[in-house]
């Protein structure tokens, strides 16, 4: 039979280290977790945040659209006097004299 004979001194003992590595392994697993549920949360966040800033830009949007068609000229048209029509057409033609544009 074959004997083993090691005259070599440890610093610490072997069940001493094991445990170290045990303990390790949980502790980093621990610390895995933790790191996991955080990116988890912030990325919620994040999506919340985007969801609130895309309702606030179709928010925004749908008040533009509704002003520019407010100020459309087709729609000026119906809301002026006929005195405002007069004065828009003959400024409208007096800008065609000054270009050349007018007969």
């Amino acid at each position: 039979m074959h004997q083993y004979e090691n005259k070599h001194t440890h610093i610490i003992g072997v069940a001493l280290a094991l445990e170290m590595g045990l303990g390790a392994s949980w502790v980093s697993a621990a610390f895995w977790a933790v790191l996991l549920s955080m990116m988890i949360y912030l990325r919620l966040i994040q999506k919340r945040r985007q969801n609130r800033e895309l309702q606030e830009s179709v928010e925004d949007a749908m008040i533009f659209a509704s002003s520019r068609d407010a100020m459309d000229p087709h729609n000026m048209q119906q809301v002026m006097s006929p005195v405002d029509q007069m004065s828009m057409t003959s400024q409208q033609s007096s800008m065609l004299s000054q270009v050349g544009f007018a007969s």
